[in-house]
């Protein structure tokens, strides 16, 4: 009985999911998720309407079927759709709609092509969509606002209401037979109407890619500050709406009589405000950084009219495959002598200096100007290091440990004095660098080998010198350089560290195999400030000092609270509580009420790691079952093993002793243990 209503809990919980959806993207009328929402007579799930279209929503989940297949729910669907509609014409609420956009959304269930053609293959055509679909429209949400709504209407074949034509002058090209068109609109008025081609799309072969928040966020920037964006946006006008695009040639133009002869005409061009007029094949980011700017500018698209999906795939395949991008050292190279007084170009001209000056960087970074010097191989290409300084906003006001720059200087007109920023950080690297050389020469002479001269490990000690030097300017609250021996200092703890963990060649393939990431970058730089913290009782950035390891024990310590109270009341109801321990029981409404908190059902948040671990071994029927699975672990005494390990690697967590009381294959084993645990308590849910 009680897994029963585990199960229908679970059900309800997903019918609220969708319901949320549709509330944030502010479709009007939704209402469901709840027992007793009947309309003609039949239990519905969800609604929600948009201008004279209501999208009706059954949900279904993989433990509902059980031995139904997708099929027979789909053919329910259908049965039910009649009896809908005709609650709908009388309900006071919805007798306003005219059209019904089925959708069946599923969780946990393994959609195939047959099952989605057989939902497209009668009337009503039903809509099957998965979480992707929702996780993907909440992600786009996030990212370009109210335009992922016109999305979403456009994939579910949703038109607007009658409105005016989109109307702009235009060249038309034709090339054998492909006909396009060239012209420039407001990106606002292309934003309603376009449409991103969603790659992973069950009902049609998409291509397009995922749009990136912080390639949006960049660009949008970059209008801002009054730049342009000269490239062609590439879209083509879809299926259904090709045959509505209208051009209306202008012959008695000076412009129309110079073009025409040369194969080219100009005219005007139409073409409907639909929520799926046209496909952006290429430019999607640069379109959608419109979308958080203010600036009002004409942006250059070129349109095709008549090629299929295939085709339009084939031209964004050649774009992306036979347009190749300048390689990121040559932009850096040409950022110092192309624009020195701004900050990439300010950045660049640090490197060179670093690399051209008889200093201990000297001919190790690879810049495509100098070429490679006879009998010298660079290692450290000039990229990384200018994005790591980049990062670090060492040339900038603000440093990102949020300190005054020491090598930020103004000239008399207030801007930037290029020349001074230049000279005082590529002299402070320079000096942070002899006194990296001199701690770590073993490393050192290992070259790209070691950890210091390769990419990863440059950029670490890239973020360690901002570090260093943000300290140094809080603390002080003036804006002071460190010096060589300053440096030293809090070098010493890294260079101990190294000595002791990382002294051949197997221990440091392990530690640059972390770099791969900027994850893995962070987590080894926190692991050396930490040490720093140990050998010199300083804390140089103490609100960072939270190790990678420690913020995946928590999500785990959370999850383990909530398993605790769900797998207990599931089979103790009301009195769970009773089958914890008296004496953690207690701890924890001592808490709670610290906290002004009295709510039972809230007890169980105030747990601590090693309480839960203990409370499951308590109640070791219950909960070690649910650890035994294919994903999971073989034996009750793996899961001891588990539980140990992860609790003393929590222990050496908390007492900030790394580097010191891991053991060897620590890190793996917590990978392992911690990945296997939250796969077994997610399998628990579904």
């Amino acid at each position: 009985m009680a897994k029963t209503i585990s199960k229908k809990t679970h059900a309800t919980n997903f019918e609220k999911r969708i319901k949320k959806f549709l509330e944030k993207f502010e479709f009007e009328d939704v209402e469901g998720a709840r027992d007793d929402f009947e309309i003609g007579g039949i239990q519905l799930d969800v609604c929600g309407g948009h201008e004279d279209s209501l999208l009706v929503v059954e949900c279904t989940m993989s433990t509902e079927l059980r031995r139904k297949t997708l099929r027979n729910k789909i053919k329910e669907f259908r049965g039910s759709a009649t009896s809908w509609e005709r609650g709908f014409k009388t309900h006071p609420e919805y007798k306003k709609y005219k059209k019904f956009i089925y959708l069946l959304a599923t969780k946990n269930i393994d959609v195939r092509r047959e099952d989605i053609d057989f939902a497209n293959s009668d009337k009503p055509k039903i809509y099957i969509l998965d979480e992707d679909f929702f996780d993907y429209y909440e992600d786009l949400f996030g990212k370009i606002n109210k335009y992922a709504k016109y999305n979403l209407l456009g994939e579910l074949r949703i038109r607007p209401k009658p409105s005016n034509n989109i109307s702009v002058p235009a060249f038309k090209i034709k090339q054998d037979k492909v006909v396009m068109y060239s012209f420039c609109m407001d990106p606002k008025d292309l934003l309603e109407v376009s449409y991103v081609a969603r790659r992973n799309s069950k009902h049609e072969r998409f291509y397009q890619r995922m749009i990136k928040k912080d390639r949006l966020n960049s660009l949008s920037k970059y209008i801002e500050q009054g730049n342009v964006l000269p490239n062609n946006l590439i879209i083509a006008f879809g299926d259904f709406i090709r045959k509505y695009a209208h051009f209306s040639e202008i012959k008695k133009d000076y412009i129309g009589e110079c073009t025409a002869g040369i194969g080219i005409h100009y005219g005007i061009l139409e073409f409907p405000r639909d929520y799926r007029s046209c496909w952006i094949i290429d430019g999607q980011h640069r379109l959608f950084a419109f979308v958080h700017t203010g600036k009002n500018m004409l942006v250059p698209v070129i349109a095709f009219e008549n090629i299929d999906l295939e085709k339009q795939s084939k031209i964004f395949l050649d774009i992306n495959k036979n347009q190749k991008p300048v390689p990121a050292d040559l932009v850096w190279d040409l950022n110092g002598d192309m624009i020195p007084s701004e900050e990439d170009g300010m950045i660049s001209n640090v490197v060179k200096i670093l690399n051209n000056e008889k200093g201990p960087l000297q001919y190790k970074i690879k810049i495509p100007s100098k070429g490679l010097r006879k009998g010298n191989m660079p290692s450290i290409k000039l990229a990384g290091m200018c994005l790591s300084i980049r990062k670090s906003k060492l040339v900038c006001e603000i440093t990102q440990s949020r300190a005054s720059s020491p090598f930020f200087f103004l000239t008399s007109n207030k801007i930037p004095n290029s020349e001074k920023v230049v000279n005082s950080l590529s002299r402070s690297l320079n000096d942070y660098f002899y006194v990296v050389k001199d701690l770590f020469q073993v490393d050192w002479e290992l070259q790209r080998k070691g950890f210091i001269l390769d990419d990863g490990g440059m950029s670490v000690m890239l973020r360690l010198f901002e570090k260093i030097v943000s300290y140094f300017v809080l603390e002080s609250r003036k804006k002071i350089i460190p010096s060589e021996e300053e440096y030293r200092k809090y070098l010493k703890p890294v260079a101990k560290l190294f000595e002791k963990n990382y002294s051949n060649i197997e221990d440091l393939k392990v530690l640059k195999r972390e770099l791969s990431s900027e994850a893995g970058k962070e987590a080894v730089l926190k692991r050396f400030l930490l040490n720093i913290k140990n050998e010199t009782g300083e804390n140089i950035v103490p609100h960072e000092l939270v190790d990678l390891k420690s913020q995946q024990l928590r999500k785990l310590e959370r999850k383990l609270k909530e398993l605790i109270k769900d797998v207990l009341e599931e089979h103790y109801r009301n009195d769970w509580y009773k089958e914890i321990p008296p004496q953690i029981w207690g701890k924890a409404k001592k808490n709670q009420l610290k906290h002004n908190e009295e709510d039972i059902n809230k007890t169980h948040l105030h747990f601590i790691f090693g309480e839960c671990l203990h409370i499951m071994r308590e109640n070791k029927k219950l909960f070690y079952a649910l650890f035994k699975n294919e994903s999971g672990f073989g034996s009750d005494i793996e899961i001891e093993g588990a539980f140990n390990t992860l609790s003393r690697i929590k222990s050496t967590q908390m007492s900030h002793d790394v580097g010191i009381s891991m053991k060897k294959n620590d890190n793996e084993l917590f990978r392992i243990y911690i990945d296997k645990i939250n796969s077994c308590i997610d399998d628990y849910y579904l």
